[in-house]
Parts: structure tokens; C-alpha cells; sequence
């Protein structure tokens, strides 16, 4: 019984510590991406929002919106702009942010998705 609570003891404080880093991570993205990008946003969603990560292995999802992207959007909806044109803007975009976040040493292994599945 008493290894049983150490077990789940340990397990507690290794996921408190995960949770910790992961709002950590958010906050210092979030500030770093509000600098170049006034009126950005970013949220955590998927597994860790869930609850349902296998923590500390998971990978953490973030969502990225700002306004120069809700503008495109809005441009495209009006027929100001082709499908090609809007695709090819919006990867731009979340491609560059990418690649000043690669600059750092302390973010690795970023994987840019510029479109949500079934959009």
C-alpha cells in the first residue's frame, strides 16, 4: 500500500510539473509572438486541454490566430481574393512565424500546419 502512494504520489507531482511547464511554454510563446504580432492569440487545445495527455510524453497543440490572418479570411469571403491566393497568403504567414520561432534555441521541433483538416 505504502509503494501504491509513493507511486501515485510521484506520478501526482510529475503531472503538476508537466501542467506547470506546459502554462509556462504558452505564456512565453504568447509573449514573444504578441511582440512581432500586436493582437495575436494563443490557445492550447487537443490532449492537454482535454486532459487526456499521456504527460510528460505528449506533444502540447497550439492555435495561433492574429488579425492579419482574420483579415485574409474575411477578404477571401468576399470574393476579393482566389482560393490559390488565400492558401498561398495564409501558409506565407504561418511559415514565417515558424521559421522566427526555429531561430530560437528554445523551441524545437515546431511543426507549421497552416490549415485545419476540413477546412
Amino acid at each position: 500500500l505504502r509503494f501504491l502512494a509513493e507511486t501515485i504520489g510521484e506520478d501526482l507531482a510529475g503531472h503538476l510539473k508537466y501542467r506547470a511547464a506546459v502554462e509556462s511554454l504558452h505564456q512565453h510563446l504568447f509573449s514573444l509572438l504578441s511582440r512581432r504580432y500586436p493582437g495575436a492569440s494563443l490557445f492550447i487545445y487537443g490532449s492537454y486541454r482535454s486532459g487526456l495527455s499521456l504527460a510528460p510524453s505528449s506533444d502540447v497543440d497550439l492555435s495561433l490566430s492574429f488579425p492579419i490572418a482574420k483579415q485574409l479570411r474575411e477578404n477571401f469571403d468576399r470574393g476579393g481574393m482566389t482560393p490559390q491566393n488565400y492558401r498561398s497568403q495564409m501558409r506565407r504567414i504561418v511559415f514565417e512565424v515558424c521559421r522566427m520561432m526555429e531561430g530560437r534555441s528554445d523551441f524545437a521541433e515546431m511543426q507549421p500546419i497552416w490549415q485545419a483538416r476540413g477546412a
